[in-house]
């Protein structure tokens, strides 16, 4: 019997924690949920304000920079693409569905 019913947490490498940090939660506006040290090592989590899924900033510079398949939704697309934009992220070309 199956009992999973969703998606709590994704794992994003980066090769600089605090540097991933301050782009999720100053750049995107994510709350931080953990931030501590483990024995394995820093455990950071972050999620939207109103997200369901939060996402593990994991220190493996090896990893990171490939694409996760993670999307982000939004309200207002336009907007959002501006926004950052504005500050500074590269965010390509806004594809129209």
């Amino acid at each position: 019997m199956n009992t999973l019913t969703d998606i709590r947490n994704v794992a994003v490498n980066v090769t600089d924690q605090d540097a991933a940090l301050q782009f999720f939660t100053g750049t995107l506006g994510f709350q931080v949920h953990v931030d501590g040290d483990t024995p394995a090592g820093r455990w950071i989590i972050v999620a939207p304000p109103a997200g369901n899924v939060a996402i593990s900033l994991v220190a493996n510079p090896e990893a990171a920079g490939t694409d996760t398949g993670i999307r982000f939704g939004t309200t207002d697309a336009t907007t959002s693409h501006q926004a950052l934009a504005d500050q500074g992220v590269n965010v390509g070309d806004l594809l129209a569905w």
